[in-house]
């Protein structure tokens, strides 16, 4: 079972994002903004893209990565998001998907990395084949996407590179997009692989190798993070320097934003939500997201191994009422399963049919 929340929740202070596009705010002072500072429940402790570290680990590798496409987002003058496989070039200009499902990639010309070096097809190659040798999660996403994991990339020359599936799959573009398929400098890498760390995992637990718009100036562990714009990135990004600290307590980000040591802050519960979109000088505001959250029956629960108990936990939610009870009155909530549902079948019709299967 799948359910497609409808909105994330996000407090943008009033000297908040200035230009970062995606539908956030214009903020109230300070257009040309040269820091912001944002607090969040959690950092991770390394930031080896490979890592496996859980969500926090994945909101900051996302924001890091640079990826060869990247999710449309909300369109210029669009009130809702593009929908959730719809892609963008970032480090690619282009593509092009063969009869085979495979795509071609036209890389971008003249990116540059924090440590001077231009981005090059060989760097995709190394960067895709690293990861799914350490990732299980992207193992896992190639899966989806029918990726090879044998031979994932075929270098076609300087500048484009072809992504090789084992079958067609309409998630290939959208898995790209996802930050374990971030394109590292190979040549930073490699300069500190060693007989004892092959991989460079203890280098890159503390240094950022993307092709992306930010270099690392500092890091603590699950502490602290401070970052400088990347000066020969392709696009400037919105801010000079960005600092992001782990603060655990929502009340304690929320309250360093209204005292404006902070510029932003999210994971707020709705009470906070409410106490935050009713204090003078801040903006609370509900973003849209084509977040999913994927609930799934542990099979070691002996009753969830059955078939038939599975299927009838799938006939008997009520997905319209889910939809229409997103916390805090958020709308557009989208319920769906993996599982077969007759379709036309009304509510008590499915339960009807739940509970028959399970007491015949």
């Amino acid at each position: 079972m799948r359910v497609s929340t409808g909105a994330v929740v996000a407090l943008i202070a009033a000297c908040g994002l200035a230009a970062c596009g995606g539908g956030t705010p214009t903020p109230a002072r300070a257009p040309a903004l040269a820091e912001f500072i944002d607090v969040v429940a959690a950092l991770p402790r390394s930031l080896d893209p490979a890592a496996e570290q859980g969500a926090a680990f994945d909101a900051v590798e996302t924001s890091l990565a640079g990826t060869l496409v990247r999710p449309a987002g909300r369109p210029a003058g669009a009130g809702t998001l593009a929908p959730a496989g719809a892609m963008v070039g970032f480090l690619a200009t282009s593509w092009r998907r063969l009869p085979g499902g495979d795509y071609t990639f036209v890389l971008r010309h003249g990116v540059e990395s924090g440590y001077g070096h231009t981005l090059s097809a060989d760097d995709v190659s190394f960067s895709f084949r690293r990861e799914l040798a350490l990732s299980a999660t992207a193992r896992a996403l190639a899966a989806a996407g029918r990726i090879s994991l044998a031979d994932p990339v075929t270098v076609l020359g300087a500048q484009t590179v072809r992504v090789n599936v084992t079958a067609p799959s309409p998630f290939t573009l959208a898995v790209l997009g996802d930050f374990r398929f971030g394109v590292l400098d190979s040549r930073a890498v490699r300069a500190h692989e060693s007989a004892a760390d092959p991989r460079a995992r203890r280098w890159l637990a503390g240094h950022l190798a993307f092709y992306g718009a930010w270099e690392l100036l500092g890091f603590q562990p699950a502490g602290k993070l401070l970052l400088r714009a990347n000066p020969r990135f392709w696009r400037a990004p919105a801010f000079g320097l960005v600092a992001i600290e782990a603060v655990p307590s929502a009340a304690l980000r929320l309250a360093d934003v209204a005292a404006g040591e902070a510029s932003h802050t999210d994971g707020l519960d709705w009470a906070d939500f409410e106490v935050a979109a009713h204090t003078s000088g801040l903006r609370a505001v509900t973003l849209a997201s084509t977040a999913v959250s994927t609930l799934v029956p542990d099979e070691r629960f002996a009753p969830f191994a059955d078939v038939l108990v599975r299927r009838a936990l799938s006939l008997a939610i009520d997905r319209a009422a889910i939809a229409g009870s997103s916390p805090g009155g958020s709308s557009g909530a989208h319920v769906a399963s993996t599982t077969r549902k007759p379709c036309g079948w009304p509510a008590r019709a499915s339960r009807r049919r739940a509970s028959e299967m399970l007491c015949p």
